[in-house]
């Protein structure tokens, strides 16, 4: 069940950067569902938060200060992780594939 739109405790900037930031987890989402889905365990419950956060359905103790300290970590986390798989993938077969000769 979905709570009423209220309106949230932060200003536009944030919900701006957590559509970005959902965006990235998406992709984050693909590669981890591609190349291991060790990452969803983390990767999904974020993209609920976040996507609470840009629905204006973020609890309703959810502030400024949240957004400030949480949206820079998680955006900084995916990007760490999508830029490692990629540096992995650039180096080493994706599962079910075979090593070149």
């Amino acid at each position: 069940m979905h709570r009423q739109h209220r309106q949230p405790k932060y200003r536009a900037h944030w919900i701006a950067r957590a559509r970005i930031l959902l965006r990235r987890i998406n992709a984050a989402i693909a590669l981890s569902e591609r190349y291991g889905r060790t990452a969803l365990e983390w990767l999904l419950p974020m993209r609920e938060w976040v996507r609470e956060i840009v629905s204006l359905d973020a609890p309703s103790w959810w502030s400024e200060e949240d957004c400030l300290t949480v949206i820079p970590n998680a955006e900084s986390r995916v990007i760490q992780y999508v830029n490692t798989i990629e540096s992995l993938h650039s180096r080493y077969p994706k599962r079910g594939e075979q090593w070149a000769a």
